[in-house]
């Protein structure tokens, strides 16, 4: 779909299909469904993608290299779940050329999990050294269900994706079978905010278990104490603000938050960056694309 992302965790996306169903919270303001109304698509309808898309990372430039160079990390699936139950009729097809280009890493992000063991290859053996099975699980329910699914798969990196984040996510009891967490806040309308003690909390659990951890972005809020000036604009009333409990409440009249201290939050939009503590957080596991 694009040989060049701008994703910060990915080098190019591939979308051998597109469309999906919401399954969970973190689909509530998924980008597919704004981009896809904005070609005059449903994006509720799983489509195959014509085959100059389907066939994408086989693909050569007029000077004869690939598309996506060797080395790249493919972001598989960006506008759809590789297992989706509508796509099962052309995964076989995909597997075949993800098997073709052992040279580059694909990255499979899904909130499906459950069918991950179904929708494998045959000689799927211990993991393709060249696949990361990664699950979106963006508070601590959607982590009890489906982190226990995505450990029982062998995998040569297995990975979660908690973004958008909201809530406050123990991740300790399953971060020996994790190699890379991903955090990240929301972005685009009706986009919400997100405590800064929860990316804490995953941040400190995922040194300690020696995990490697990036964080994407801060999304569209930052905790008031993070707002600047100089980065998100001078004239701060006519941002919108929030009070946010780290239960993930806002309402400031509910009896269940009185002993909780809220945060204050702004809505900056995209100029929120990705600076923790004066820094980035952009590790990856240790780990390089071999033949299969």
């Amino acid at each position: 779909m694009a040989e060049h992302s701008k994703i910060e965790w990915t080098d190019a996306t591939w979308n051998p299909w597109q469309g999906c169903t919401k399954v969970s919270l973190a689909c509530q303001n998924c980008y597919m469904f704004r981009d896809m109304k904005r070609y005059g698509k449903d994006g509720s309808i799983v489509r195959r993608s014509a085959d100059q898309t389907f066939d994408l990372p086989l693909k050569r430039s007029r000077e004869g290299g690939y598309k996506i160079p060797a080395g790249s990390k493919v972001f598989t699936c960006s506008w759809s779940d590789w297992f989706h139950e509508q796509s099962d009729a052309w995964r076989p097809e995909a597997w075949e050329i993800i098997r073709q280009r052992p040279d580059l890493t694909f990255q499979i992000v899904t909130k499906r999990t459950e069918r991950i063991a179904e929708c494998l290859p045959p000689d799927w053996g211990n993991g393709w050294p060249n696949v990361w099975l990664i699950a979106t699980v963006e508070n601590q329910l959607w982590a009890e269900i489906r982190i226990p699914q995505l450990i029982e798969i062998p995998a040569s990196v297995r990975g979660l994706s908690i973004e958008p984040m909201l809530g406050s996510i123990n991740l300790q009891p399953w971060l020996s079978k994790i190699h890379w967490v991903i955090t990240g806040g929301e972005t685009g309308p009706g986009s919400r905010p997100w405590h800064e003690d929860w990316r804490l909390q995953i941040h400190e659990q995922c040194q300690a278990a020696g995990v490697a951890y990036f964080h994407k972005q801060h999304g569209e809020w930052v905790p008031m104490n993070h707002y600047s000036p100089f980065v998100h604009g001078k004239n701060i009333d006519r941002f919108e603000h929030r009070f946010l409990y780290p239960n993930g409440s806002s309402d400031t009249k509910d009896q269940n938050n009185r002993l909780m201290l809220p945060t204050s939050c702004i809505r900056v939009g995209q100029k929120s960056g990705r600076e923790i503590d004066g820094r980035e957080w952009s590790n990856f596991p240790e780990v390089q694309p071999t033949s299969l």
